[in-house]
C-alpha cells in the first residue's frame, strides 16, 4: 500500500508535464498564425500584397518568405519606416517563434510529448 501514493504522485507529475508542453506548443502555433495574419493585413494596408488570399487560407502557414521578399523589393522609399514597423518586425518575431517551436520539439523529453500530441516541425517556406 505504500507504493500507491508514489505512483499517483509520479503519474500526476507526468500528466502535468504533458499538458504544459502541449499548451506551450499550441500557444506558439497560434502566435505564428496570428503574426502571419498581422503581416498579411499590413501588406494589404501598404498595397504590397499581389493577390487576395481567401479566408480559409488564413489558418495555414503560407509561403510567407516569398511574399515578404517580393514586398520588400516593391516598397517605396517613403514607406520604408512603416514597412519596417508593421511588416519586418512581426516577420522577425514569426521566425523567432518558429525557431523556438522547432527547437522545443527537437529536445529529447519534449519530442516524446510532441509525437504523442501530434505536433510536427513547422518549416518557413
Amino acid at each position: 500500500m505504500g507504493f500507491i501514493p508514489i505512483i499517483t504522485t509520479l503519474s500526476a507529475a507526468i500528466i502535468l508535464f504533458f499538458l504544459t508542453v502541449n499548451y506551450s506548443l499550441n500557444t506558439k502555433k497560434n502566435k505564428v498564425i496570428n503574426l502571419q495574419k498581422d503581416i498579411l493585413q499590413a501588406l494589404k494596408k501598404l498595397g504590397l500584397l499581389e493577390n487576395q488570399l481567401e479566408d480559409n487560407q488564413s489558418n495555414k502557414l503560407l509561403d510567407l518568405q516569398t511574399i515578404f521578399k517580393n514586398a520588400k523589393a516593391k516598397v517605396d522609399k517613403d514607406k520604408t519606416d512603416e514597412f519596417i514597423a508593421s511588416v519586418q518586425a512581426p516577420y522577425r518575431a514569426l521566425k523567432l517563434t518558429l525557431i523556438q517551436y522547432n527547437n522545443t520539439i527537437a529536445k529529447n523529453p519534449y519530442t516524446f510529448v510532441a509525437k504523442l500530441m501530434g505536433h510536427q516541425e513547422i518549416k518557413l517556406k
